[in-house]
């Protein structure tokens, strides 16, 4: 092939000689005779026209919203047209730097029994209560504790007087009591949580000592599992639950200072109401308009199930008690279940975090110029094999960070060096 001449002089290397072509592809594109690339392009773009004149008739469709026409050009369109630019890089790298999500509640399905199992806890408020109504009572801080069904997503509301760890503690047994026992809890790094799991360690080797105790002990330890500091969405789930609930609670109280009675009522309204949400249907059947509903795990039924006819009178045996308990589980595992598997982000793994990295500690509260570097010396990896946590060394002390919180440089030397 020659470029803006008429003489072509054959070329031999090592005594091969290279033909002579018209074309040939160098990095993907189709190098012409002339040396540019005008018809591979011309090519590509005769091939792009017909995808874009069948999406005519969406686009001029009056039958389509614009919402729908907006959500298909912000999935499609546009990651094709800004594909490879700045623009997409700097975003797609943020977006990367969260792992690949897993919902470790999958897993264990099959084996579970009942709700409440694997629980995530956190506060709402703080919210004014009196101890009476009437005049010469003041208000006082209350909190509301929320628990968090990590599987059924069923909500269990209580009101906490304080943010110590007695008040939890107190909360924490009345959960039992109307729950039953748990097996993992999930929450954040208060320090009246960790104050509560020491408690809770303490008490549990106290009674493994006594003789008379031990018998009575369950055989099941509560595993307490902390988020890192810093990392709210490593517990989305429960924050979800706190939203939920202040949503509710605002639009029904807004300013005013209930007492102790009102607001523990409310709260038990505001359970019963979250807890009949419907999350899959029943069957597929067209005449049949019943859904499932977190309460179907609580109580057998939906809580606001309007008045039914009694059936005392109907001959019941156990095993048909049993073969209706199953339908609801075998509904919401095929149904529902198969929803929480699908994920619209936190699909790519990145292994970005390695031991000895200089990595930016996030601070909204650093002055202009001052950057927070460290190095990381720990690195924190999760039952896949992903690493979401590190720990991090900097001049001034040693921090526990998720990688969210950090912004790694553009240039690794080891990187660079291989």
């Amino acid at each position: 092939m020659h470029i803006g001449t008429n003489i072509s002089t054959p070329i031999s290397i090592e005594g091969r000689t290279i033909e002579e072509v018209n074309d040939f592809v160098y990095l993907g594109c189709v190098i012409a005779k002339d040396g540019g690339t005008n018809i591979d392009v011309s090519k590509r773009i005769n091939k792009a026209r017909p995808a874009f004149f069948r999406l005519n008739k969406i686009w001029r469709s009056s039958k389509v919203s614009n919402i729908h026409k907006l959500r298909l050009f912000n999935t499609c369109i546009k990651s094709v047209l800004l594909y490879d630019c700045e623009t997409w890089k700097n975003t797609d790298g943020l977006i990367n730097k969260l792992q690949v999500f897993v919902n470790k509640c999958l897993r264990r399905i099959l084996r579970l029994f009942r709700a409440f199992l694997h629980c995530g806890l956190d506060y709402a408020g703080p919210v004014p209560v009196r101890l009476n109504s009437g005049r010469g009572y003041k208000s006082q801080k209350a909190y509301i504790g929320v628990f968090v069904c990590m599987t059924t997503r069923a909500i269990h509301l209580d009101l906490v007087s304080d943010y110590t760890t007695p008040a939890f503690l107190a909360a924490y047994a009345r959960f039992c009591s109307r729950r039953g026992m748990l097996t993992d809890l999930y929450s954040d790094n208060a320090k009246n949580f960790r104050g509560a799991d020491r408690e809770l360690k303490a008490a549990i080797h106290t009674a493994k000592q006594d003789s008379n105790l031990r018998s009575k002990l369950s055989c099941d330890v509560v595993r307490w599992h902390f988020i890192p500091p810093s990392a709210p969405h490593f517990g989305g789930l429960w924050e979800a639950g706190v939203r939920s609930v202040k949503y509710h609670l605002k639009r029904v109280i807004g300013s005013h200072t209930l007492t102790f009675e009102e607001l523990t009522t409310l709260l038990y309204q505001i359970e019963a109401c979250l807890n009949s949400r419907p999350i899959a249907p029943m069957s597929d059947n067209l005449d049949d308009y019943s859904c499932l509903t977190p309460g179907h795990f609580l109580i057998g039924s939906a809580l606001t199930t309007p008045p039914s006819p009694t059936l005392l009178e109907t001959k019941e045996t156990r095993l048909t008690h049993w073969q209706l308990v199953q339908q609801i589980w075998k509904a919401w595992s095929n149904d529902y279940l198969t929803g929480l598997q699908q994920r619209s982000k936190w699909r790519i793994a990145q292994k970005l975090a390695r031991v000895g990295r200089l990595v930016l500690l996030r601070d909204p509260l650093a002055p202009p110029c001052k950057w927070e570097l460290g190095r990381i010396i720990e690195c924190h990896t999760g039952d896949d094999g992903l690493t979401r946590v590190v720990t991090v060394k900097t001049s001034k002390s040693t921090y526990k960070r998720s990688i969210v919180k950090l912004c790694f440089l553009p240039v690794d030397l080891n990187e660079t060096s291989t």
